[in-house]
């Protein structure tokens, strides 16, 4: 029987063996047909080529705000190698957003306090001045573009600025918005990606009273110089983005004088408007110019990396934009605010080299607490962490996911939503439960406070 069994697979084999050979045969022409065919498919849509280099003609823009360098700030990054020794090391708090920076083809940043470097003397609020390890750990996160408009511009007057354009060319960096002269002040930073040439343009209301020995080191917020600035850069580029450093602190609400500028910019053709310093997030909006343009404005992105010890300064966001052209036109598209988080919780007080510190950063300021810094997206925020916080450890002030969730999604449009955070798609029931939350957890606070004064 397994005789028999063998010899019926030997014919099975034999069987198949000259069918496929004899299928093959057949499939031989048919496969060079298909190739020829191919070939010619291959050369007769080149032209399709073309197209997708009109579609590579695309920026995405990503900006963050107010990176803001308290004593708190740079203190931790001392400590970072375990002992406070005045080296700095900054990148490690930036780790959990740089890749979504390096989704960005070009990325934006407010540098709110002056890297004038270590030979100055480091300070904090009101006169700052920060190591020059900031830059270094910006140009690591992915950051390509630098403002430096701000009302801490002159914290240590002109050499703080001349200092700081040279500590961001030291890594290749733009610092934007001051200038080391006065010819300076006419060139137009323009960073070019995939064909499209945009340029990059900043002004701030103000620098706290306090005046360069030349005027020409801050951009400060001025028709004359903004009209000549823009008609360059239209000149030079094909899109103008502008830094705009204005309104009130601490107010969710735009005021008055940020929707004049915003007017004067759309009227000039500006085709998006980042606006910082308030510290907290503020709407964005289109906002028509005279001959019918059209300027996104993001009124406030709010803080970056900051020590603030208020719930809304600790939340900021990235905004991300899209600049490509429609044939000679510029178009604004894919708009949205993708939400973040400084965290920062109390830690042991590391191993203090006095001495060390004192030779590599000599008359620093020096903060009275000891912190761990990491700027999250609040899609990988929890409770659990919030729970850590200085802000709600030190200061009773309540932190959930659900209240910063509200928070966020309060100032903005639907349409400015990011889309991948499945937690924003909620029901309009949903929202107003979380928002009762909010308040009668404020209300508790309130009456908790007022009871301890009786």
């Amino acid at each position: 029987m397994k005789r028999h069994k063998d010899y019926l697979k030997i014919i099975k084999q034999q069987v198949v063996t000259k069918f496929s050979n004899k299928f093959l045969l057949k499939l031989a022409p048919l496969l060079l047909v298909g190739a020829v065919l191919l070939f010619w498919m291959i050369q007769t849509t080149q032209p399709v080529k073309a197209s997708e280099e009109n579609d590579s003609e695309r920026v995405r823009i990503i900006a963050m705000g107010d990176n803001l360098i308290h004593s708190s700030v740079y203190d931790a990054a001392d400590a970072v190698d375990g002992t406070i020794d005045g080296q700095y090391d900054f990148k490690p708090f930036y780790r959990l957003i740089k890749p979504k920076i390096a989704e960005a083809d070009v990325a934006f940043v407010n540098q709110e306090t002056i890297v004038g470097g270590k030979e100055l003397g480091l300070s904090s609020y009101p006169m700052f001045n920060s190591p020059e390890e900031v830059a270094t750990a910006l140009k690591d996160t992915g950051f390509d573009v630098i403002n430096g408009a701000t009302n801490h511009s002159l914290d240590k007057l002109d050499q703080g600025v001349i200092n700081a354009i040279d500590n961001f060319q030291k890594v290749g960096l733009p610092l934007i918005g001051v200038n080391k002269t006065a010819a300076d002040q006419d060139k137009v930073t323009i960073i070019e990606k995939n064909g499209l040439k945009i340029a990059f343009l900043a002004y701030t209301y103000g620098t706290n009273g306090m005046v360069a020995n030349d005027n020409y080191r801050v951009n400060y917020l001025d028709q004359d110089l903004i009209k000549k600035q823009v008609e360059i850069a239209k000149k030079e580029a094909d899109a103008v983005v502008v830094s705009a450093h204005w309104g009130t602190e601490d107010s969710t609400e735009v005021n008055d004088d940020q929707k004049t500028w915003a007017k004067f910019f759309a009227d000039q053709g500006v085709d998006a408007v980042i606006g910082t310093h308030p510290h907290v997030i503020q709407p964005i909006e289109w906002v028509e110019g005279t001959e019918g343009h059209k300027t996104l404005v993001a009124y406030s992105i709010g803080n970056g990396l900051n020590g603030m010890q208020d719930v809304d300064n600790v939340l900021g966001g990235l905004l991300n934009f899209t600049i490509h052209k429609d044939g000679d036109s510029i178009v604004v598209d894919s708009v949205t605010m993708d939400p973040i988080m400084t965290h920062y919780q109390t830690v042991k007080t590391p191993k203090i080299d006095q001495e060390a510190r004192d030779k590599n950063a000599p008359n620093a300021f020096s903060s009275d607490h000891h912190y761990e810094f990491l700027v999250y997206p609040l899609s990988r925020y929890t409770n659990q962490l919030a729970e850590k916080h200085f802000i709600h450890q030190e200061f009773d002030q309540t932190i959930t996911k659900e209240i910063l969730d509200v928070r966020f999604t309060q100032l903005f449009d639907q349409q400015f939503w990011p889309r991948n955070y499945r937690y924003f798609h909620r029901t309009d029931e949903t929202n107003e439960k979380v928002r009762t939350l909010r308040d009668t957890q404020k209300q508790t606070l309130i009456n908790e406070q007022q009871s301890g004064a009786n």
